[in-house]
């Protein structure tokens, strides 16, 4: 099996990238309102204690990358492969 047979752009595929893109952006607003200010403020306090550890804005970074940037694409190549009948069964 080869990686080519899983990948084929088609509506489906198209719809699923969007998907994913709209999901992704959903996950990076909420952890970057919610969630990340509460962990920087953390982060701030055990740096004046000597304890604190890898720095949150890296952390901010690849989440931020994995939700706008990859999500869409795998949702994109892989949509139709994945989701295809379910996607199909939904338009008809």
């Amino acid at each position: 099996m080869t990686l080519a047979r899983f990948i084929s752009i088609t509506p489906v595929s198209i719809l699923v990238a969007l998907a994913a893109a709209i999901v992704g952006f959903i996950e990076v607003v909420f952890i970057d309102r919610l969630i990340y200010p509460a962990v920087r403020r953390r982060h701030e306090h055990k740096k004046v204690t000597g304890s604190h550890g890898t720095n949150p804005a890296i952390v901010i970074h690849i989440i931020k990358f994995q939700g706008l940037v990859a999500l869409p694409v795998l949702g994109f190549l892989f949509g139709e492969y994945l989701f295809g009948n379910y996607v199909r069964g939904m338009i008809n």
